[in-house]
């Protein structure tokens, strides 16, 4: 309830809204963040929830939403902040992401931050441990984070990180710097306005 409290006392709001394939863990990172546990289950279609997020000192409200629909986001409302997913198990969801999920952001909303997760991060750990295991049964090695990285490079205004939705605190770090991202991309807008007056 302060968390509430606090986000209305600072009156900023960030829009975030999270896109990529279906099974990328979209779904799952948000029911992380919202009921800080990790869910066994979610499902794919994720409504608009309001939730808040600690940047700094202050306390930011955060508004919430994804697609797992590429032509959707034409028709998206402004957002802030864009979250790409991708899973470090499918290879074609990553290079969805560099040529179908961005662009189509690029086009649409211009010059926006996009944050560019690989999602399932803990594969990589599981491989590490078991690798032959891992492998009979995946049939192939998680994606290299170098390679989420060289996507992020690819376009201005974006950065990397990656997340494990079992894993609370690697959630909320996903969050906040989301977040950061969005109110820097704003300060720096403001700061631009108000040189040219």
């Amino acid at each position: 309830m302060m968390r509430a409290t606090v986000a209305r006392a600072h009156h900023e709001t960030v829009r975030m809204t999270f896109v990529g394939d279906e099974k990328t863990g979209k779904a799952s990172l948000l029911y992380a963040y919202a009921i800080e546990v990790a869910p066994h289950w979610t499902t794919n279609v994720t409504k608009t929830f309001h939730s808040d997020v600690t940047v700094g000192n202050g306390s930011i409200q955060l508004i919430l939403s994804s697609t797992n629909k590429v032509n959707d986001v034409r028709t998206l409302p402004h957002a802030d902040v864009f979250v790409v997913c991708f899973s470090l198990d499918k290879p074609q969801s990553l290079i969805h992401a560099e040529n179908l999920w961005i662009p189509a952001i690029k086009a649409t909303f211009g010059h926006i931050p996009i944050l560019v997760v690989g999602m399932k991060s803990d594969l990589r750990e599981m491989y590490k441990k078991h690798k032959s295991i891992y492998l009979h049964y995946a049939h192939r090695k998680p994606i290299k984070e170098k390679a989420g990285k060289n996507v992020a490079n690819n376009f201005d205004e974006a950065e990397y990180a990656e997340c494990s939705s079992k894993k609370v605190k690697e959630v909320k770090r996903v969050m906040e710097k989301a977040a950061t991202m969005a109110l820097s991309a704003r300060n720096s807008a403001t700061s631009s306005f108000c040189s040219i007056m």
